[in-house]
């Protein structure tokens, strides 16, 4: 999970394509999500996928494990179909992501000396 401003990557949101059935709906998604996902998907977020996480403020209700059970097996059908996990260094979307951070941290004021990004790794890939 990742915390990000309300729209962000909302261009990437689209409707499901027509199909004759939610059937066949639900099967193109999970070819094109595994897709897609593949391309940048870590060990770390394989993981993740595998969890369901409720956000409550009370007790959960009663019977909500056969609730979300048909999206559980939607999510394990789309990981199940996915290609190995890429690896999380110098990952393409986390090294200019430390250069943005380093910028917004120099344009603040701060020191963008950080033990985490001056990792060599990502100083090499992000120029």
């Amino acid at each position: 999970m990742e915390l990000q401003a309300r729209d962000a990557e909302s261009h990437l949101l689209r409707i499901a394509p027509k199909r004759k059935s939610l059937r066949q709906r639900l099967s193109r998604l999970r070819r094109e999500i595994a897709a897609v996902a593949a391309a940048w998907t870590t060990t770390e977020h394989l993981r993740s996928a595998k969890h369901t996480i409720y956000y409550h403020e009370n007790d959960l209700p009663s019977g909500l494990a056969q609730r979300v059970a048909p999206f559980d097996a939607f999510v394990d059908a789309i990981l199940a179909r996915m290609s190995p996990p890429v690896s999380h260094v110098a990952h393409f979307h986390w090294v200019p992501a430390v250069r943005a951070y380093r910028e917004n941290m120099i344009r603040g004021g701060s020191d963008a000396r950080v033990e985490l990004l001056d990792d060599p790794r990502n100083l090499s890939a992000a120029r």
